[in-house]
């Protein structure tokens, strides 16, 4: 198969591929449910089918929304990698909120810096990383800290895998293209960390082929 040059450029000579304009969880949905029993996620000896990996966000999304994470809200990713700490950042994003990444080796400072300039509304993190969270973020007006673990003065999230995903409410996306889904921070070499806004449709485009 020969690849097309007009005018300099080079096409490939594979079709486009025509992306849906839906939100994450529609196209998550879709494909997951197409093949339910198929193994989606092992690790750490825990496997999960798709339509576990499915169930697992809508009840995490449940618990959520039980606790006053609404759409358009921002809630800062702050844990370590696992299996439920997946589920419930998924969760958030079936819940509305769009989800702003933060990984656990930063410094206090650096993460205020991140809730801050990300305009977070909550926060999530793990109980070993609770002290420090409860310091980055003493001077926002946080709606709710949360921790997947106990931790005094925070939600423990830990029960949320209990709720029945049948009470999940789906929430609809107007434009995929202009919502924003998460936000990733720049490793900041030549100044201060940037935001990189990834949107509904950036993320289905992303995922559409692959599952």
């Amino acid at each position: 198969m020969k690849a097309r040059v007009e005018d300099k450029v080079i096409y490939s000579p594979y079709p486009d591929i025509k992306i849906p304009m839906c939100s994450f969880y529609t196209l998550a949905k879709q494909k997951l449910l197409a093949d339910p029993e198929k193994t989606a996620l092992v690790s750490d000896g825990v496997l999960l089918t798709r339509a576990q990996l499915l169930a697992g966000m809508e009840r995490y999304a449940v618990g959520l929304q039980k606790h006053g994470l609404l759409p358009g809200d921002r809630i800062c990713i702050h844990l370590d990698n696992g299996v439920e700490n997946l589920l419930v950042m998924y969760g958030c994003i079936l819940a509305g909120a769009t989800v702003v990444l933060a990984k656990t080796s930063l410094t206090e400072r650096e993460l205020r810096y991140q809730a801050e300039d990300g305009d977070c509304t909550h926060i999530i993190t793990d109980e070993q990383y609770a002290e420090k969270v409860k310091k980055a973020v003493s001077n926002m007006n946080m709606k709710a800290l949360f921790c997947m673990g106990p931790a005094a003065g925070f939600v423990a999230v830990a029960d949320f895998s209990k709720f029945d995903e049948k009470g999940f409410r789906e929430c609809p996306i107007a434009d995929p293209s202009n919502s924003v889904l998460v936000v990733c921070y720049t490793s900041g070499t030549t100044g201060m960390p940037k935001g990189a806004e990834i949107t509904h449709y950036n993320y289905v485009a992303c995922c559409y082929t692959s599952w």
